[in-house]
């Protein structure tokens, strides 16, 4: 199962959103559109500890939630079936790989492995330059 989460712009204090059944690309298109907003995929596979780090740091440190509110997030586990499908698609050779695009599929950045301060350097870029 093609596993997703949505990040709207949720405050320091409340979390993101959760959905009955993950989104499709076609809904977080969608909603970045009318957001306004890039897309931020997260290529992972559940074993991956810089994934489960990627995953801790982006539900409480303030300084993950602050830039990650300016941007519209699909989590992809690349294991699961559907995932599979998209990590052939978007070339997935390592975990987490991330991926910054727009609506339009246009990639803006693209990147492998985890670190905070790598992490936010890169999505920083790809969001305010």
């Amino acid at each position: 199962m093609l596993v997703a989460m949505l990040v709207f712009g949720f405050t320091e204090n409340s979390s993101p959103p959760v959905f009955d059944a993950p989104p499709s690309m076609q809904e977080v298109i969608q909603e970045a559109n009318s957001e306004s907003k890039l897309i931020l995929i997260d290529f992972y596979a559940e074993w991956c500890g810089p994934c489960k780090q990627f995953t801790a740091d982006s539900k409480k440190d303030s300084d993950m939630r602050e830039t990650l509110k300016d941007v519209v997030m699909l989590k992809v586990d690349c294991e699961s079936d559907e995932g599979r499908s998209l990590a052939k698609k978007y070339k997935i050779k390592s975990y987490p790989t991330f991926v910054v695009m727009h609506t339009n599929g246009k990639i803006e950045s693209r990147w492998s492995g985890y670190a905070k301060a790598h992490f936010l350097n890169h999505l920083e870029d790809a969001i305010y330059e």
